[in-house]
């Protein structure tokens, strides 16, 4: 086909052209009709496994399974460490404080029922091996904790000795210098004070 007048529209070219305005509405009247086909039909029923699913509880995992389950176990702890000495007298000084807070309580509860205290360590002291075992149970506490409280006292004035060597020294020196008082408490034996007579 040729072009008619100057000005003329070639009508085979608009009909072939997809931007003409009647390729447009046909479009539109596509898209109207497909949506309308889906608002008409039925949403498909869930599967009985779907809601089977949402039905149970999700089981929370631990940080550590889902590390391991990610191939990224959890660094060891110190359970797997050695301590250093440094950390074990200071933790024998928290033990044996708790310890002593409990033996003062028990005894003085002892006293406040009536309990003749000094007669029963006296008898216990004696009893051989299981006296010397009294004896430790009381002598190691109060002579590593006292020593424990002095090697403190020393850091909290002198702070320059809180050096690596110096603070791992003292902690051999708390343990033996605790052994030595300890086992001279437990080789010396007292004799009870004599009974004032009440006149």
């Amino acid at each position: 086909h040729h072009r008619g007048e100057k000005g003329g529209r070639d009508h085979t070219r608009e009909a072939r052209d997809p931007r003409t305005p009647a390729h447009s509405m046909a479009l539109s009247l596509r898209r109207t009709a497909a949506m309308a086909f889906r608002a008409n039909s039925p949403m498909p029923a869930p599967s009985m496994a779907v809601r089977a699913m949402s039905a149970m509880p999700a089981q929370k995992q631990t940080y550590s399974e889902r590390m391991a389950a990610k191939g990224l176990p959890v660094s060891p702890h110190v359970t797997i460490y050695a301590f250093p000495v440094v950390a074990l007298s200071s933790i024998t000084v928290r033990i044996t404080g708790v310890l002593l807070s409990v033996g003062c309580t028990g005894i003085a509860g002892g006293a406040l029922v009536g309990a003749d205290v000094p007669a029963m360590m006296s008898t216990l002291g004696d009893m051989g091996a299981l006296g010397y075992l009294a004896k430790f149970s009381v002598a190691f506490p109060v002579s590593y904790h006292f020593l424990g409280g002095c090697r403190h006292a020393v850091w909290d004035h002198m702070p320059e000795y809180v050096q690596n060597g110096a603070v791992e020294q003292a902690s051999w020196a708390l343990f033996g210098g605790s052994a030595v008082l300890t086992a001279a408490a437990c080789a010396a034996s007292l004799d009870p004070l004599p009974k004032v007579e009440k006149k």
